[in-house]
């Protein structure tokens, strides 16, 4: 796999569409918190949306998406200053499956939203969401616009078939929405930018990125990680810390401890050792010594408290 599609798959993305709206001005909902990353796609009309924390403000058209990456609390409204109902309190129509359809509004020029949430499984997914901005804005005429235009439309469209398996192309077609939006934002950062994502500009440290989420079990060095990719030691340290912005080897516990904490969460059958061994420690002691590091607790006291 490419980098960003190894990062995606071995994050687990689940997506879902949960209602499709028509709002007719003046019209003016919020939402609170939503456990996941919640997305509104414009498919017509003109809308506001305004983060309830930051009172960040953004004007959305027809062909935009606007993704709310740690699902917090915000209105959306035809017009500001108006005063927001909660979009729970609007009765819906029967729909597909468990997909909402609402209608609300004054009966004046009609928008129509389609909103779901974008869910990263894996325990190291926040180390992703919290590089993005509070209120991810996609316009209809930024990078992989057409694309993401294209998806946005097919998804619509599936939403009003009768067809056998509509239910599946919409899940589907929603995660490669969450794709093409993730390129997108990938596309228009600056070359200094850090973090994983930033990682996806350099070919080589992507590459060694991949490498540690492929095989995290692996006697991983700094002159083993530079090896696999064509670097030298001190280059290919000096660049990873530069776009990553933290040392290789850093990153690679981070993710050994990440991923360990997924295993405990999804398999109890799993003893501690055999998670210390699928993550690359050969002692139990320095795995908990390591995990206690980054989780802040132990492997033991860590299942406990999800269980």
């Amino acid at each position: 796999m490419d980098p960003l599609s190894e990062i995606l798959t071995s994050l687990r993305l689940t997506s879902c569409i949960f209602s499709r709206a028509d709002f007719t001005h003046p019209w003016s909902v919020e939402t609170g918190r939503i456990n996941g990353a919640l997305f509104h796609a414009v498919i017509a009309g003109n809308a506001w949306i305004q983060h309830r924390d930051s009172e960040q403000v953004q004007r959305l058209s027809a062909g935009d998406v606007v993704v709310l990456p740690r699902g917090d609390a915000h209105m959306v409204t035809s017009e500001l200053g108006l005063p927001p109902v909660s979009i729970a309190s609007i009765p819906s129509r029967p729909g597909r499956g468990p997909v909402a359809n609402l209608r609300y509004g004054g009966g004046g020029e009609e928008t129509n939203i389609i909103c779901g949430i974008f869910r990263l499984q894996h325990v190291a997914a926040d180390s992703l969401l919290r590089l993005l901005p509070e209120v991810l804005h996609v316009g209809a005429d930024g990078p992989q616009a057409h694309w993401i235009k294209m998806t946005v439309a097919l998804i619509a469209q599936e939403l009003q078939s009768t067809q056998a398996g509509s239910d599946a192309s919409v899940t589907r077609l929603t995660d490669v929405l969450f794709v093409h939006l993730i390129r997108s934002y990938v596309s228009s950062l600056p070359s200094g930018n850090q973090g994983i994502l930033g990682a996806l500009g350099d070919a080589q440290i992507a590459q060694a990125v991949t490498l540690m989420r492929r095989s995290p079990e692996k006697d991983w060095t700094v002159e083993s990680m530079a090896r696999a990719v064509g670097l030298s030691r001190s280059a290919f340290a000096a660049r990873f810390a530069e776009r990553v912005g933290e040392p290789p080897t850093q990153h690679l516990t981070r993710w050994r401890i990440h991923s360990a904490a997924d295993a405990l969460r999804q398999r109890d059958s799993l003893s501690t050792g055999e998670v210390a061994g699928r993550v690359g420690y050969q002692s139990e002691d320095a795995f908990t010594r390591a995990f206690r590091r980054v989780m802040g607790r132990t492997p033991a006291e860590y299942r406990r408290a999800r269980a």
